[in-house]
């Protein structure tokens, strides 16, 4: 019997979001802060923020290409759905989460400094 390959699809995150609750936490840089610092704060709100349900990174993320995700995902065998996310880093689309507010457009320093940050407080094992 020949194994079955597995196509993984990588998708972003999205602005819009479906919120458990009223309030999400939301990046916020200070001037000057460092990378390292900006993504110490983030954790921490991040870790404060947790509730007692998250829910799959699918469910969590709205709009048109997430419909469109969701619709390959469901109609497609052997598919892996992945999101890189401002907030969270690289999610596989069943890992748990809560909502967040983050985004890669008003960074202060490189796209690949957060990126690295991300990976490295909260990257995959």
């Amino acid at each position: 019997m020949a194994a079955s390959r597995i196509t993984h699809l990588i998708t972003s995150c999205t602005k819009g979001k479906h919120s458990q609750c009223g309030s999400m936490p939301e990046l916020s840089i200070r001037s000057g802060q460092t990378p390292e610092e900006a993504m110490s704060s983030w954790a921490a709100t991040i870790k404060r923020s947790q509730s007692a349900s998250p829910v799959p990174a699918l469910s969590l993320y709205a709009g048109n290409h997430w419909s469109t995700a969701k619709e390959i995902l469901r109609t497609t065998e052997n598919l892996e759905l992945w999101v890189i996310s401002a907030g969270l880093g690289f999610l596989n689309s069943r890992d748990l989460v809560d909502a967040y507010e983050a985004t890669f457009h008003d960074l202060p320093f490189s796209h690949r400094q957060w990126w690295r940050e991300l990976t490295n407080t909260f990257g995959k094992e």
